[in-house]
């Protein structure tokens, strides 16, 4: 037995043995312990037992080692003493919670009311039982409290749990009842609060919002204003939307997101807070446009057009979205276009649908700002949000012109897959009713430009044979004289010519006879006045004289009376007279004008006229009108009229077109250079483009050139070019010889040359003809054909070298030349340097600063033929699209792609200014990288006017506080309604009803009439509703 102590002592030895110590551990054991002799009976009871057990076992456990059973014992006495701890803790837990039911079950008894609880109770149960469908007033189903109803449906218990608990514990507050029922209602603006009953939220912002989408811009962002065309406006499918999400108020400002389709601004109040734009696509449009749609038009590779890759259907910005939406949009342009008839809106026949292409995905979404008035002037307004357009297009207005945006689609080039490059002749897919349009109209037109060339070539044709007048050669002979021949046409070496005598009334007047030799001839022509003379000749010894005159009729002395010497003529008389008759005046010879005041052919006589022998001399009594001509000279030559001077075609160029009669006639040119040669010796030549009355032998040479072309002729008709010329002798004149050509604008190319290096100072005419032969030898041209129009020179103070600058012209016959010509310069140039310098022996560089091509022989139209981008009028190229007879002419706006669609792989720019430069085939993929992290659906943009961001949104819904609910007018509702249920089985109502009346009239209406059945559950399903 261990002494009191050594018990002691063991606890506490066990205690710091074990690894974790329990809350019990800590208690005060000393309470426990027994009276000394009370243990120590104990113990020697419990060894007697232990040695009986060990005597009386043959097989029993070892002995143990007394210190080891000891410790059993020990450890044997602390766990029962635990259990014992434990029990009496939980008996003391038990009896303190039960003492506390007994308490508040005391104190809610003493607290309740009975007869109130009744009524309440009662008043509940009534409320809501009473309102159970019942077989009729007072029937057994609705009588008594916590009666069952019948109910036969699930809508029947719905319909009552409505109108029993529901209506009457959660009724909504009603806005404008007068009555403020915080915190449902508040003081509001917009669509929040309750202005009608809490009054007005007062510190708030006036906002504008205004968003508009492409069509809704389209003036500026299209240049066309589609906005009021139903059939456009309509393609735009996406249907894009906005709203505000406010912070302070945890809710949208608008309750039904807002069109930005309407063009109209839209004004709200807000509270001060950070506020957030919003921006839906309301509609898919990936689905109503394939890829294949999309890569027919343009030929982004099919493989990289993306797939819609969001998860809603209202996501903004989507990349398959921004290429669909925008191409819907052109679709119903080109709908609206091809669909207007041969009346096409002027906007429609300038459509370029690749540029509108382009400003379409440069306005994907929505456009415009969110401003407020400014706080320090109601005029300005403070810009609160910008948004911009979604697009990938560096330039946003410059269209498919743009350099910029042709940069951007190269950046994103990539080799075309095989098969998936659109032809080069297909055009954009268009529906089959479209295609029929097109196709008519494109026939008309044919048909309408054929009748045109028609017309046209027949009034060319009637304008050159009024020209021509049936010569083949061209040639016509003028045969009359000047009407009124200039002053100086007297021949110079008529000087020593006697002045002419003053008019006179008639010849007979008593003329002075001047006395004249044979030493030089008498001449006159192209008098200017009517004059009138006498000579006098001597006969001895003279030769024969020579008459030269446009008299035409001889009077003999037969006919004297005839005589009409003021009617013009001239008078042979052998003898002088001062005052005779005239029958008494003796002529040798007289010669009058067969129509006095009218030229007459100026004829040579058919003999010379023999002086008289048997006088000594000869008077000649002369009266010459403005429209008479005479020659008198003893030399036969003096009165012979020079030969026809000859107008020769030394070099030309006939025109040569497409599409039109003209430059099919022989004296059609673009380039002429004529000789004008006189056909007899001793002979020259006058000359003229202007008129005939332009001739003179004042100015005649001994021969004549012209070299003409006219670039300012029209292009329809060309000018008409007449070439006169005369030739002169000894003061007489050929007839007058005239030709005539129609000249057409030649084309020709411009080139601008630089010559370095030379070793003069000045670029010399000897140079220029050098540099000339050069081009033309290495070109392949005529030399004549090479122009220049400038030259400079530039003089190095450094190096000591002069730089000449060259403009050329260099003139064809038809647009294929000019092209290859152009192509020649370009290509050859170093060829052409290498001649200019062994023609001219120089050491100098020659490099093209620029050449450009200009023809106006542009007759082919739209659809027609072509072989060169000149042949085509104003506004088209040469398609790479054959026709039977080649390539066809095409609006500018369908050079796009430079190798697909031009004959010669290149736009023009200088007939289709910024057309082509852009990327057969175009990785969508690349293209449209940029969009996600340009286009974004949320714009945040904050206010503070009342307050400041340190200080957080202001609270305008009142905190949340429990509301007062009541069941009934006087009961609030603190707690739960329980409501049980119990389903019972439907059975005759025979069975319940007491008097045998009732029952006899019951039952005599047929077995329709069912009633809940006493005490019978049922149990089969009432339905998939939870709530059964």
């Amino acid at each position: 037995m261990l002494p009191h102590g050594g018990l002691i002592a063991a606890v506490h030895g066990r205690r710091r043995r074990r690894t974790s110590v329990s809350e019990e551990d800590e208690h005060d054991y000393t309470n426990l312990l027994e009276p000394t002799q009370i243990f120590k009976d104990r113990m020697d009871a419990v060894d007697s037992v232990l040695e009986d057990l060990e005597s009386q076992s043959i097989f029993g456990p070892a002995k143990k080692e007394a210190a080891q059973v000891e410790i059993s014992a020990i450890e044997g006495l602390l766990e029962q003493v635990e259990n014992k701890i434990e029990r009496s803790q939980a008996y003391f837990k038990l009896g303190g919670t039960a003492t506390f039911f007994i308490l508040f079950a005391v104190l809610l008894f003493t607290q309740r009311n009975v007869s109130d609880s009744y009524d309440m109770e009662s008043s509940i149960v009534n409320l809501i039982v009473g309102q159970l469908p019942t077989l009729g007033t007072g029937g057994y189903t609705n009588s008594g409290v916590g009666a069952a109803g019948s109910l036969s449906s699930a809508s029947d218990f719905y319909t009552w749990l409505s109108t029993a608990v529901i209506a009457n514990v959660f009724s909504d507050p009603i806005c404008g009842d007068g009555s403020c029922d915080a915190p449902d209602e508040y003081a509001g603006f917009g669509r929040f609060g309750c202005v009608a009953d809490c009054g007005n939220y007062l510190n708030v912002t006036e906002i504008t919002i205004n968003l508009q989408d492409v069509i809704a811009t389209s003036s500026d962002s299209l240049g066309w204003d589609v906005s009021g065309i139903t059939r456009i406006s309509s393609s735009q499918k996406a249907g894009f939307k906005y709203n505000i999400y406010s912070e302070t108020m945890g809710d949208f400002l608008f309750a039904d997101d807002q069109d930005s389709s309407t063009g109209l601004s839209v004004t709200t109040d807000v509270p001060d807070g950070v506020l957030t734009l919003v921006l839906y696509q309301t509609q898919k449009t990936s689905s109503l446009v394939d890829a294949n749609t999309i890569h027919n038009f343009y030929p982004f590779v099919l493989s990289t057009i993306p797939d819609r890759n969001t998860l809603s259907d209202y996501q903004y910005g989507d990349q398959r979205e921004y290429l669909s939406s925008s191409f819907l949009i052109l679709q119903g342009i080109e709908n609206y276009c091809y669909s207007s008839g041969p009346a096409m809106p002027p906007k429609c026949q300038s459509l370029n649908s690749f540029d509108m292409y382009v400003r379409l995905l440069s306005s994907y979404g929505v456009n415009g700002s969110i401003t407020m008035k400014s706080s320090t002037s109601n005029k300005n307004y403070d810009t609160l949000a910008s948004v911009m357009f979604c697009s990938v297009i560096p330039n946003t207005t410059g269209g498919s012109a743009a350099s910029a945006n042709k940069a951007y689609f190269q950046s994103a080039r990539t080799s075309c897959q095989s098969g998936q490059a659109r032809s080069a002749s297909k055009l954009p897919q268009l529906s089959d009713s479209k295609t029929l349009i097109r196709e008519e109209r494109k026939g008309k037109k044919i048909t309408q430009e054929e009748e045109k060339i028609v017309g046209r070539s027949m009034r060319l044709h009637a304008k050159e044979e009024n020209i021509i007048q049936g010569d083949e050669t061209g040639t016509e002979l003028v045969h009359m004289i000047r009407k009124r021949p200039q002053a100086s046409a007297i021949n110079a070496s008529h000087q020593n010519f006697h002045q002419l005598a003053a008019p006179g009334q008639s010849p007979f007047a008593s003329p002075t006879c001047t006395a004249a030799t044979q030493s030089f001839p008498l001449l006159y022509v192209y008098p200017s006045q009517t004059v009138q003379t006498c000579l006098m000749f001597s006969t001895a010894g003279s030769s024969p004289l020579y008459i030269l005159t446009s008299y035409e009729d001889q009077i003999g002395q037969n006919n004297l009376n005839l005589l009409n010497p003021s009617g013009g003529g001239f008078y042979i008389s052998a003898a002088n007279f001062t005052q005779m008759s005239i029958p008494n005046f003796n002529f040798q010879l007289a010669v009058q004008s067969a129509q006095p005041g009218k030229p007459g052919s100026f004829l040579h006589s058919s003999k010379p006229y023999a002086m008289p022998i048997s006088s000594p001399s000869v008077y000649f009594y002369i009266t010459v009108t403005p429209t008479d001509y005479l020659c008198l000279s003893f030399s036969e030559s003096d009165c012979t009229p020079p030969s026809d001077p000859q107008i020769v075609d030394s070099f030309s160029l006939p025109v040569v077109v497409v599409q039109s009669s003209v430059g099919q006639g022989a004296n059609s040119k673009t380039l002429i250079s004529l000789s004008i040669l006189p056909s007899s010796n001793g002979s020259t030549v006058s000359f003229s483009t202007s008129s005939s009355n332009a001739l003179s032998c004042s100015n005649a040479t001994s021969s004549g050139s012209l070299f003409f072309y006219d670039d300012s002729a029209s292009q329809l008709t060309g000018s008409k070019l007449t070439v006169y010329a005369m030739a002169c002798k000894n003061g007489l004149t050929s007839n007058v010889v005239s030709r005539s050509w129609n000249i057409f604008p030649s084309p020709y190319v411009s080139v601008s040359l630089k010559v370095d290096a030379l070793t003069s100072t000045s670029f010399s005419d000897t140079l220029l003809e050098y540099m000339k032969t050069a081009i033309s030898q290495v070109v392949g041209c005529n030399k004549l054909q090479v122009l220049s129009l400038s030259v400079t020179t530039e003089t190095s103070n450094t190096t000591n070298y002069t730089s000449a600058y060259l403009s050329l012209k260099i003139l064809t016959d038809s647009n294929v030349d000019v092209v290859q010509y152009n192509k020649s310069v370009v290509s050859n140039i170093m060829t052409i340097s290498s001649k200019f310098k062994t023609l001219a022996n120089v050491n100098a560089t020659t490099s093209i600063r620029a050449t450009s091509i200009t023809s106006k022989l542009s007759y082919s139209n739209e659809f027609k033929p072509c072989t060169t981008h000149y042949d085509c009028t104003s506004g088209l190229f040469c398609a790479t699209q054959q026709s039977s007879t080649g390539y066809i002419c095409q609006p500018c706006a369908t050079c796009v792609i430079d190798s697909r669609d031009s004959y010669n792989g290149v736009c023009p720019q200088d007939l289709c200014p910024n057309s082509g430069g852009y990327p057969r085939c175009v990785d969508a993929s690349a293209f449209l990288a940029p969009l996600e992290s340009t286009c974004s659906d949320h714009h945040a943009f904050s206010i503070w006017k009342y307050g400041t961001q340190a200080e957080g949104s202001p609270q305008v819904i009142p905190s949340f506080t429990p509301k007062v609910r009541e069941l009934t007018p006087y009961n609030r509702l603190v707690g739960a309604v329980v409501i049980t249920q119990t389903r019972m089985k439907r059975g005759s109502c025979l069975d319940n009803m007491k008097g045998a009346d009732v029952r006899l009239f019951t039952s005599s209406a047929g077995s329709g009439i069912n009633c809940p059945l006493a005490n019978q559950l049922d149990s089969e399903p009432f339905g998939d509703d939870p709530t059964f």
